[in-house]
C-alpha cells in the first residue's frame, strides 16, 4: 500500500480503536476484581486480510480494512476461601459448574457460591440454576458434598443421597464468551462441553464450605491499563501529526 497522508490517518484510526477495545476489556477485568470465580479477559487483535475488490480498483491505491478485535480467557483460577456454608462449592482443577441461563441455554461458571431456594435447587446468587438433576427436601437438616460431586442430604437421623454433580470441560477453556460476570458459554473456539465426574478422568474435585474468588490480579490489569493507554496516546499523537501534514499539504497545492 502506497504510503500517503490518508494511509497514516487510516493506520492510526484503526491502532486507536485496537487500543480502546483492549482498554474496555482491561477497565471489565478490573470491574470484577471481587467477583468469585471470574476469569479475566485478554484482547486479541487478528489483520483482516485484504478483501475482494472491483477489478477496476485494483491499479489504484488499497488499503486493508484494519485489525478484527476478540477476546479469549486468561485461564488463572483465583485464590480459594473458605465460606463455611455446606452448599458452596470450589473445583480445585479442571472444570466448570453447569447452570440453566435464563433463556434456557447452558451457562458455565467457577462460581461455586450456591444456595438452595424455595424449591430444593442449588442456584446462584444471581438465581441460575445449577444443573445436576437432583433436588434438596424441604425436610433435610444438614447436606454434605463429597469431591466427586455426591450429594447427601440428612433427614431425621439418616443421611440419603439426594444427586450427583457433573462437571464440564472444554478443548479450548480460552475461547470461551463472557456472558456476564462469571458466567461463561461455549461457542467454536472452546468447542462442546465434554461433560464428567469431579475428581476423575482429568476434571478436578470439589471442595465444599470453599469458594474461589476472581482470578484477576489487580497489578497486571493496572500495568496493562497503562501500556494501551500510552499505545493510544502514541496513536493520537501520530493522528494529529498526519492531520496537520496533510492540511498544509492543501494549502500548498491551493
Amino acid at each position: 500500500m502506497p504510503f500517503t497522508p490518508h494511509s497514516v490517518l487510516h493506520t492510526n484510526s484503526v491502532g486507536m480503536m485496537a487500543r480502546q477495545f483492549e482498554m474496555d476489556v482491561t477497565a471489565d477485568n478490573l470491574a470484577n476484581l471481587n467477583t468469585p470465580g471470574f476469569i479475566a479477559s485478554r484482547a486479541n487483535f487478528q489483520e483482516y486480510l485484504f478483501e475482494k475488490v472491483p477489478a477496476s480498483l485494483m491499479n489504484g491505491p488499497y488499503r486493508g480494512p484494519g485489525v478484527r478485535p476478540s477476546t479469549s480467557l486468561s485461564y488463572t483460577l483465583g485464590p480459594m476461601v473458605q465460606s463455611g456454608s455446606p452448599t458452596d462449592l470450589a473445583i480445585f482443577g479442571p472444570g466448570f459448574f453447569r447452570v440453566e441461563m435464563p433463556d434456557g441455554t447452558t451457562g458455565y461458571t467457577r462460581n461455586g457460591s450456591f444456595q438452595r431456594d424455595a424449591e430444593g435447587n442449588l442456584v446462584t446468587a444471581g438465581g441460575l440454576r445449577l444443573i445436576w438433576g437432583g433436588k434438596i427436601p424441604t425436610e433435610a437438616k444438614d447436606i454434605r458434598i463429597s469431591a466427586e460431586g455426591v450429594v447427601e442430604v440428612r433427614v431425621g437421623e439418616d443421611w440419603e443421597s439426594s444427586g450427583q454433580i457433573s462437571m464440564a470441560t472444554f478443548e479450548n477453556s480460552s475461547g470461551m464468551v463472557n456472558a456476564g460476570g462469571s458466567t461463561y458459554t461455549a461457542d467454536e473456539s472452546s468447542g462442546p462441553p465434554i461433560i464428567g465426574t469431579p475428581n476423575a478422568d482429568g476434571f478436578g474435585s470439589l471442595v465444599a464450605g470453599m469458594v474461589e474468588q476472581s482470578g484477576v490480579s489487580l497489578q497486571n490489569e493496572v500495568a496493562q491499563m497503562m501500556l494501551a493507554q500510552r499505545a493510544y496516546s502514541m496513536s493520537l499523537r501520530s493522528l494529529q501529526t498526519s492531520d496537520e501534514m496533510l492540511t498544509l499539504a492543501i494549502r500548498m497545492r491551493g
